[in-house]
């Protein structure tokens, strides 16, 4: 009993035995191309698989993995802190609630201020430039 011999090649078709096929094997017989043309894509896959691996676990080793900042996009680390100015870690979803929580209980909720002190630009009257309410 012998071995079909492989080659990495990729097979764009796989042969199909037809019933008028004669029953011929050995290397090149034609009971053998279907399962050789799938053993060469077997071994062109197994090949691929090993090179991304190889090529991953040397990214992971470089250590190549730039941290993000305010003008690129990277790595970044998380805090829950709601009393930092740091520029290099981002919030959590905790920090951001605690310091929501701590907004929304400095003013109550009927507190309220003209739109014209909020945004500097004056309220509009006959006679001068400035914000309109319209109802």
């Amino acid at each position: 009993m012998g071995n079909l011999n492989e080659t990495e090649k990729w097979e764009e078709k796989i042969y199909q035995l037809e019933t008028s096929d004669p029953v011929l094997g050995g290397a090149d017989g034609i009971s053998n191309r279907a399962p050789r043309q799938l053993a060469n894509r077997t071994k062109w896959l197994k090949k691929k698989t090993e090179e991304a691996a190889q090529s991953l676990a040397e990214h992971v080793r470089s250590r190549n993995h730039p941290d993000a900042t305010l003008t690129a996009k990277g790595f970044t680390q998380l805090s829950s802190a709601t009393n930092s100015t740091s520029e290099t870690l981002a919030a959590t979803p905790k920090a951001v609630k605690a310091a929501y929580d701590l907004a929304a209980g400095k003013a109550p909720v009927s507190h309220t201020h003209p739109w014209s002190q909020i945004t500097g630009v004056p309220a509009a009257s006959l006679t001068a430039k400035g914000t309109v309410q319209l109802s």
